[in-house]
């Protein structure tokens, strides 16, 4: 029975509620994944007891085939990043051209942080943060007409913003029910994802504070058991071995944590195949070789930069020589690196950039993905770029920063280079990268066993794998 954070159940009519993921055709340049939060919200929802119908918009071709799921609706949810809110309000639009009396709701991160701007772009309540305990309580405020007094959840009166006080981070994450992946058709993506970890200690200029008020500074963890029951039943849905933990760091975890996550799996006879985000600065030799020896055949790493100034200037704490050892030591156990790169910060040069160009011949990432630097509403870096008059945004869609990179576009006003400047770098760095990986055979093998994927995918998969 759920009961994250002590909630409990209520007495409450059981709603009618469809959730919507409006990634309606839209052109992906960082690879595709499942909506990890949104399958959370469901899976409390359903724990509850009630009805939900839950539509992925990302593969359809029109927005009727939601027609169905939205008269009869109770209330209706959606989940946005701020890149994708463009998208939300195009769906909002069509939603309430079907359904115009039902409630709308709007969780993620463009709506914790944005909470006025959704609702006044007509979304009806606003749920902030993490969102488990707060659509829990929603739910049964919702059945008795007090849905304005949910804590974590902003709305309007009388045209007035109510921002109600927030509840507290999870401390069980053992509590919360298994995303509900069977709502998902997973032909579609070539990974499962997995969360073991939420919160992140660091203080990248990219990043915070919109992390900590997603998920909050300290890190909590999952237990390696209830992970590895997660993985068995995600398994079981998906029909593939590849997960990916979303986790901001999962290295920052333990090897205590690995050590028993490892011999979980060994206990019930798993071998799967697992890759994770990492720093350069959260690993060793010995981490390493222990979750490679537990599946891990990939990790991702937030190189972002060879020059130290730039680095600096993220606030990342790290240098290129940790970047050089952890390539080094992946390359020695077999694990597969990925280099996330950025070009193209506020105060970047080109003498910057080449040194982006040299650490990348010296650490030789198997997979990787240049993004053009983007300031994300909540961050840091946004306040900074709007402080010195450096934000250059004309659409939503401006806050995907694949997308900047993949058109050649700047959301920042550059203050030494030029977007053709990004460019000319972003396409020396994929040049070098794919010449040296195209006939390396672990990568054409990995490319190939993606569902669906096929030669001429192999290049795609090279600059966007992870």
């Amino acid at each position: 029975m759920y009961n994250v954070g002590h909630i409990g159940l209520w007495e409450v009519d059981l709603l009618k509620i469809t959730l919507i993921y409006p990634r309606f055709q839209t052109p992906m340049a960082g690879g595709l994944e499942e909506p990890l939060g949104i399958l959370y919200i469901a899976a409390v929802l359903r724990e509850l007891g009630h009805q939900v119908r839950f539509f992925d918009l990302s593969y359809a071709h029109h927005l009727e085939v939601m027609d169905e799921g939205l008269r009869d609706a109770d209330w209706i949810g959606m989940s946005s990043t701020s890149a994708l809110f463009g998208k939300a309000l195009e769906v909002l639009a069509y939603v309430k051209s079907i359904a115009p009396e039902v409630p709308t709701v709007i969780g993620g991160p463009h709506a914790t942080i944005m909470p006025e701007e959704v609702l006044r772009a007509g979304f009806d309540y606003a749920v902030l943060g993490e969102g488990e305990r707060t659509i829990a309580e929603f739910v049964e405020l919702f059945a008795q007409g007090r849905a304005n007094e949910c804590p974590g959840v902003a709305c309007l009166e009388d045209g007035r913003l109510r921002l109600n006080p927030r509840l507290d981070f999870i401390e069980d994450l053992d509590a919360v029910p298994f995303p509900a992946r069977d709502l998902l058709d997973y032909g579609h993506y070539p990974t499962i994802g997995m969360i073991a970890s939420r919160g992140c200690p660091f203080r990248c200029l990219y990043c915070k504070p919109m992390v900590d008020n997603l998920f909050g500074k300290r890190v909590r963890h999952r237990s390696p058991a209830n992970v590895v029951d997660d993985i068995e039943e995600a398994l079981s849905i998906a029909g593939h071995k590849d997960i990916y933990f979303k986790d901001d760091t999962l290295t920052v975890l333990k090897m205590e944590w690995f050590e028993e996550f490892g011999a979980e799996l060994k206990r019930r006879g798993l071998s799967i195949r697992w890759q994770a985000n990492s720093r350069v600065d959260t690993v060793t030799y010995e981490k390493l070789k222990l979750m490679r020896d537990t599946g891990c055949t990939q990790l991702s790493f937030g190189v972002e930069s060879g020059s130290p100034r730039v680095l600096e200037f993220y606030r990342k704490h790290t240098d290129p020589e940790q970047a050089v050892r952890a390539f080094r030591w992946c390359h020695e156990l077999g694990i597969l690196p990925h280099a996330f790169l950025m070009l193209g910060a506020p105060e970047e040069t080109v003498e910057d950039m080449q040194m982006t160009y040299d650490l990348v011949k010296r650490i030789k990432p198997r997979s990787w993905t240049v993004y053009t630097t983007t300031a994300f509403p909540g961050n840091d870096l946004y306040d900074y770029a709007v402080e010195h008059d450096l934000l250059n945004v004309t659409s939503y869609e401006d806050y995907d920063n694949a997308q900047n990179s993949l058109l050649g576009r700047s959301p920042l006003k550059l203050k030494y280079i030029t977007p053709d400047d990004v460019k000319r770098y972003r396409d020396k760095i994929n040049h070098y990268l794919f010449f040296i990986n195209l006939f390396n055979p672990r990568v054409i093998r990995k490319a190939l066993r993606r569902p669906g994927a096929a030669l001429r995918k192999a290049r795609n998969v090279l600059f966007t794998s992870g």
